[in-house]
């Protein structure tokens, strides 16, 4: 189209023309063209939503009239709106997001693959209920930190190696076992302002000397 001239392509009952689009309404698109006023629908292959004030390829009919195609539009703005349900499929797709990339679902968002990797300088995750579940786990960290109100450890067992371990209790630390077994190799000190040992039966102490008092 050059400056106010019109094309439009003869294709036996329906011919097609350029149009714009004056406003977006539950019942179609209100457009100008050189047949005047008219409601469109959108055609299943125009991807881009038409918006008010884009300039689209028409195709109309006696009774019938379809956008299928936006032609230019003064702002950069896209939008892909497809009724019911997409499938795309690739041998391999890449989405690239110059400036961010969002995905949402509104109900569930499913990824099912045989290998998943994530790469990224930093991220974060917000959940109100978060369950993860697997055959092993693995993680490597040079620093980890873990805040949390109750913290529930549930193991048939549970193995814990450092080379140095620190750990600060304000209050109670409350332990029950069946049986507690310490192995130090060079010295065990304790000291409290008050100590107290009970046995309901035997109590055995066994050192080279042993001093009390």
């Amino acid at each position: 189209m050059t400056g106010d001239r019109i094309t439009q392509i003869d294709t036996g009952g329906a011919r097609m023309e350029h149009a714009t689009v004056k406003a977006c309404t539950d019942a179609g698109l209100i457009i100008h063209g050189p047949a005047g006023v008219a409601t469109a629908q959108i055609a299943v292959g125009c991807l881009v939503e038409p918006a008010a004030g884009d300039r689209v390829l028409v195709s109309r009919e006696a009774k019938e009239c379809y956008v299928l195609s936006v032609l230019a539009r003064d702002s950069t703005n896209r939008q892909i709106n497809i009724p019911g349900s997409l499938s795309v499929r690739a041998e391999r797709l890449d989405l690239h997001g110059s400036e961010g990339m969002g995905l949402r679902g509104d109900n569930r968002v499913d990824v099912q693959t045989q290998e998943l990797a994530v790469a990224s300088g930093r991220t974060e995750l917000n959940s109100d209920e978060f369950t993860a579940s697997g055959t092993q786990a693995h993680a490597h960290f040079r620093r980890a930190s873990l805040t949390a109100s109750v913290i529930e450890v549930v193991s048939d067992r549970l193995v814990q190696c450092a080379r140095q371990a620190v750990r600060r209790i304000e209050e109670v630390e409350t332990l029950h076992v069946g049986n507690l077994v310490q192995r130090v190799r060079e010295n065990l000190i304790s000291r409290s302002k008050r100590t107290s040992m009970t046995a309901s039966k035997d109590v055995h102490v066994d050192g080279e000397r042993i001093h009390m008092g």
